[in-house]
Parts: C-alpha cells; structure tokens; sequence
C-alpha cells in the first residue's frame, strides 16, 4: 500500500460528528471531485471507498438518499469512481456549498460561512486530501499535493491554508491545477491538520531513519576519502624514495631521514600517525622528515 493509500485510510477510520464538520469535509472533497452538468452533479473520486463516504455525508448534511456509484475511466491517474447525483439532488448539494445560491454553475466557489470554526477549516482540508490529495512515498522525496480540474479549488485551499501560515506553491500541469509542498515541515503541518497522526509519526520515523542513512553514508564517503587521501599520499613518497635510490643511493641523505624512508617503505599503506607510533615520533615530526625527502627528491628529478 502507497503511503497516500494509508493516509486516506486513517482518515477513512476518523469519526466526525459535529454536522459543521460534515458539511465542510464535504465542501473539501467536492471543490476538487464535484462535476456539474445540465443533468445533475457527479463526483469523480480515486476509489470506492471516497464515494461512499460522499454518498454518507450528503445523506447526514442534506438528507439525500445513496448516489449513484459505479467504476469510470475517467481523471488522472486511469480507473477512478463516479458517484452521480440527480438535478435536484444536485442543486441541493451545490447551494449548500457554494458563496452563493444562484443556480447551479461549474466553477462554484466554497462559501467562507462553511469554514467559520477552526474544526472546521481543518475538515476542509481533509476533505480536499480525501479528493484530490497526493503524496509521494517519503523514503524517496517529501512531496505533498492537491490535484483539481477547477483552478478555484486551489485557490480555495490555498486561502484555507494561509490560515496555519503555510504558503503552498500552484501550478498548472497539463489541464490540472497543482497546489504543492516539498519541505518536511509542511508536509506535518498538512498530516496535523488533517488529523492524520498515525501517519504523521510514520512520517517522522521516516525521517530519522533517512538521516540516520544520509548520516552514515557521510561518515563513510570521509573514511573512504582519508583513506584515498593517505594512500596517495603514501604513494607519493615512496616514489619520491624510489627518486633518490635510483639516483644517489640512500646512504647519501641524512640518517634520521635514511631511518624514515625505510620506515615509509616498510609499511607502505600507514598513514602518518601509524607511523608516529612505530618510529616513537609526533605525527608532525613524521610529516616533517617526509617533506624534507620529498624536496630532496624535487631538486634530483
């Protein structure tokens, strides 16, 4: 299961019982479901389960009896649900919504007295979650979005959002309006508000455990880096040893720095404080008799 699908499943086992709180869950879900026609009102939803809680918060608001749901082929992402409302059942729906009761009209606006309480605006937003809400599995991004056909959804959320100071960016991607959040911080704001808590600390847990991974990964690409950094650097002085054997013998320099070169090419693959230990040096007095060998070895080549 998607962590979208897990998402939309806690929020199914949520109990509202305040009809304020209905009512605005509603609104949420039709301002990005709810398709208006001559011959009646048809909400477009992701699964049966959606439908069903359209079709029983429309009964608990407005008294309608079922709708009609079936399987479509219609809206993004292939195979999604229908659930179809008459004219009049329609028309009661949509100005129990709407800013206004004029009649009914596509692009309707939620009305502003549905999202009085703050309970409310936050079953708003579940609701819009519910219809048109998305999100990417959080291992591999933090990604969170609102997906609708009508651009005044999107601004409808959006407003609704201003209210917990959070600032989602919207654009248009094909024929759909996007309203979208790609920080941490957002993305548990919106699982907060939703009341989606379960998820929420799934969410978190993720979290740590990638920076936990992102942590070790950085820990490991430092060793593997000082390791690559002491083998070239080891590299680097027997060649300039190799440089003085072959050209004025060993006996030639210096015996502290004799003593060194033997060291360096008896172990190879040390690095400088393994060497300390072994010659009973400082590791700067190490690099120091290393350095003096490599000029020698600059002026023969």
């Amino acid at each position: 299961m998607s962590f979208s699908s897990a998402v939309k499943d806690e929020l199914f086992l949520l109990d509202t019982k305040k009809k304020c709180c209905m009512l605005a869950e509603l609104a949420g879900i039709a301002s990005f479901t709810l398709k208006i026609t001559d011959t009646g009102g048809r909400f477009i939803v992701d699964s049966d389960r959606t439908g069903k809680r359209v079709s029983f918060l429309c009964k608990k608001v407005f008294g309608l009896k079922d709708g009609l749901l079936s399987p479509a082929n219609t809206g993004r992402g292939g195979k999604c649900f229908s659930l179809y409302y008459e004219e009049k059942d329609a028309d009661i729906i949509l100005k129990g919504l709407k800013k206004t009761n004029s009649a009914l009209k596509a692009d309707f606006e939620i009305s502003s007295e549905i999202l009085k309480e703050s309970c409310c605006v936050k079953s708003f937003v579940k609701g819009a979650f519910l219809g048109g809400g998305l999100m990417l599995e959080p291992e591999k991004t933090y990604h969170l979005e609102f997906v609708a056909k009508r651009a005044q959804a999107v601004e409808d959320l959006s407003s609704v959002l201003d209210f917990f100071d959070e600032s989602p960016k919207i654009i248009k991607r094909q024929k759909y309006y996007v309203l979208y959040f790609k920080s941490f911080e957002s993305i548990e704001t919106v699982l907060n508000i939703i009341g989606a808590h379960k998820s929420l600390m799934e969410f978190m847990n993720i979290k740590i455990e990638k920076e936990e991974k992102n942590q070790i990964n950085r820990m490991t690409n430092c060793e593997v880096a000082n390791m690559q950094k002491t083998n070239d650097a080891a590299s680097e002085s027997i060649r300039d040893i190799e440089i003085i054997m072959t050209t004025i013998g060993l006996d030639a320099i210096d015996d502290q720095l004799q003593e060194m070169a033997l060291l360096r090419l008896a172990n190879p693959d040390e690095s400088l404080a393994k060497l300390a230990v072994l010659s009973g040096l400082s590791r700067s007095g190490v690099n120091h008799r290393l350095k003096k060998i490599s000029d020698i070895a600059r002026e023969l080549r």
